[in-house]
């Protein structure tokens, strides 16, 4: 019984890998993104897929972002603590970049916890459309050149840890557990940051 479940769940999820990936990558981002690279890892998806898959679902999920700038940044606006947030990346951001604000692309996805943020500030600069895709292109390859194999050698690593583990029923909420831990440790940094910068 457990293996004809085994057996039809890897079959779902070879026939809709790519549809999960992109719809994973253009709601939730890096945390599938790490769990897509760690199943790549059990042998259940290519990792090819998983790297064009989240490539295209993160960039016309920023694209997205990026046309509703205007919305979203009264909803920022409203809201003093990602208000000041988002001064203080603009400034951040400012200092780094200077008048090529759309150099920022390149590794702002790096910066955790400001991606809706970042795109914000890439509009409110009047990065024209087609230099962002492009831009946000090329860092979302670089963002994916990471997170990719951090994901792959978590997969390997929880299946060199017990046989059984190996299985579906097993291997996948363990490396959901495994992304979710390592979001949840990002937005601890990120708090911490603030926490530092504020008595500073």
């Amino acid at each position: 019984m457990v293996a004809v479940a085994d057996a039809s769940m890897a079959t779902w999820l070879t026939s809709y890998h790519s549809w999960i990936i992109l719809a994973g990558t253009f709601f939730f981002g890096d945390s599938v993104v790490l769990t897509a690279s760690g199943l790549a890892a059990h042998g259940q998806w290519p990792v090819t897929s998983v790297v064009l898959w989240s490539f295209l679902g993160t960039l016309i999920s920023d694209t997205m972002w990026f046309k509703l700038a205007d919305r979203t940044m009264h909803k920022i606006r409203g809201d003093e603590e990602r208000a000041t947030s988002f001064d203080r990346l603009t400034n951040r951001l400012d200092g780094m970049v200077g008048e090529h604000p759309h150099r920022g692309l390149l590794f702002v996805k790096f910066l955790w916890g400001t991606r809706t943020l970042s795109i914000v500030y890439m509009a409110s600069r009047k990065v024209p459309t087609r230099t962002f895709m492009v831009f946000d292109a090329f860092g979302t390859l670089a963002w994916l050149a990471v997170l990719v194999p951090i994901g792959w050698l978590a997969g390997q690593g929880i299946a060199n840890l017990n046989g059984d583990l190996t299985r579906i029923e097993y291997g996948l909420p363990i490396l959901l557990v495994v992304a979710v831990v390592l979001k949840k440790g990002r937005a601890w940094v990120l708090n911490r940051r603030l926490v530092a910068s504020q008595l500073s």
